[in-house]
């Protein structure tokens, strides 16, 4: 019979013997003997492996010779710590050890404690996420095994624009932090706008890897804040994928001049940050710092209303929905007496559009539908025909959240009514 050891730091949360306990026996870690241990590193056959206060190694050997190792990701001890159970943020460390290492007798263990009865979708998707990877990575070897309670999850990840989905929906929810984003824009290319902030940071990598996994085509990269970029993970995510382009930072706040100079087509941009003042933009580099606002405005939208969902027929179809400016861009562009700052603030502004289908775009953009005292009403351009066929046939309903509507929002409308007379 083998002996087995547990090994984690002193900080760490198994240092509560409670949790130890609940641990060992879930596990059936019968006669484990635990090791605690002051540093940040432990080595295992002259491989170190970093610790944190979640995660732990079991050693199984016999004869002084190790046969196996399980790499540990626990949960944090109670719902009420935070709304995240620390599964995305201790990710990286947890991965670092399968991508590292070189040990043919390992295997990886999420650990849930029991006190957690309804996990949050994001913890649920992370998980989710986490088991895909490891099973593509493993070849479909399970080297991972999740212990929690069978009735805690509540979303089932199946492809991208699941995981789509499932992202868009929690930006909806917790909108003041600016989480990341996943925009398909065809079937052969994605946008990915990340924050790899402290409470994000694993989240992000997550979706890379993910994404890496289960997208072949162009992985576009972008980040909210500045980082600095892990070479072992990099390295490690193009062996996957080689079609990953990371394409810098995007800085929401402070937008550097020549790229508001060439969202409005008015100086020369290149996106490597150099710039020649002198020259027009070329086509190129203007659909570059568009498409760069564009993620903002759309990660806006979604912090505002959630995912892509027509707001006028529930449409949810994310090639047929578009972020429908309510003041127009070419307003905006062609307004003499606001600065590129205040343009940009305006042309990024969740407050300043909607999530339409593109048939309701249309009908929005040509003034046959307008928005009035907290809700849409169709106009009198519409023909008797043309009403019953908006009203009765392509919308499902004409108000809106009252949550949704604020000054800012009621401003963008007056814009937009005072274009067709109203």
């Amino acid at each position: 019979m083998s002996n087995i050891k547990i090994v984690f730091k002193r900080d760490s949360i198994l240092a509560n013997d409670k949790l130890l306990k609940e641990l060992i026996k879930t596990m059936k870690l019968e006669n484990c003997v635990k090791e605690i241990v002051d540093n940040n590193f432990f080595s295992i056959e002259n491989e170190n492996f970093k610790l944190t206060k979640f995660t732990a190694i079991i050693i199984r050997y016999e004869n002084d010779k190790i046969l196996e190792c399980d790499f540990i990701l626990t949960s944090r001890e109670y719902e009420a710590d935070s709304r995240n159970i620390f599964i995305s943020q201790g990710f990286i460390s947890f991965m670092q050890m399968f991508v590292d290492k070189k040990m043919d007798n390992k295997n990886f263990v999420l650990f849930v404690f029991k006190q957690y009865k309804n996990i949050s979708l994001s913890c649920s998707l992370h998980i989710e996420m986490i088991r895909n990877i490891f099973k593509s990575l493993s070849f479909n070897k399970e080297v991972l095994n999740v212990y929690a309670q069978d009735d805690i999850f509540n979303c089932e990840l199946k492809n991208i624009e699941n995981l789509s989905y499932y992202r868009n929906e929690l930006s909806k929810k917790n909108s003041s932090n600016k989480s990341n984003l996943l925009e398909l824009l065809d079937a052969n290319e994605i946008s990915l706008l990340l924050n790899f902030g402290a409470a994000n940071n694993g989240e992000a990598w997550l979706i890379i890897i993910y994404c890496s996994i289960y997208f072949k085509g162009q992985i576009n990269i972008y980040s909210i804040k500045e980082f600095k970029m892990d070479k072992n993970f990099l390295n490690f995510i193009k062996k996957i994928n080689k079609k990953i382009f990371f394409k810098g930072w995007i800085n929401s706040k402070k937008v550097p001049t020549e790229e508001l100079n060439a969202i409005f087509k008015e100086v020369h941009y290149k996106t490597d940050i150099t710039f020649e003042n002198k020259k027009t933009p070329t086509l190129p580099e203007i659909q570059e710092a568009i498409r760069r606002y564009s993620l903002i405005y759309h990660n806006n939208l979604i912090s505002k209303y959630g995912s892509k969902e027509c707001i006028l027929c529930d449409c949810n179809n994310p090639s047929l929905i578009v972020g429908a400016h309510i003041k127009r861009f070419s307003d905006i562009k062609n307004q003499e007496n606001i600065s590129l700052e205040q343009k940009y603030k305006e042309i990024v502004d969740g407050d300043n559009g909607f999530w339409f289908c593109s048939n309701h775009d249309k009908l929005f953009e040509h003034g046959y539908i307008i928005f009035h005292e907290n809700r849409f009403h169709i106009t009198e351009k519409c023909s008797e025909e043309e009403f019953k066929y908006i009203v009765k046939i392509t919308t499902k309903k004409l108000k809106i959240n009252k949550e949704l509507i604020n000054e800012n929002f009621i401003n963008y409308t007056l814009e937009h009514k005072k274009r067709f007379g109203f």
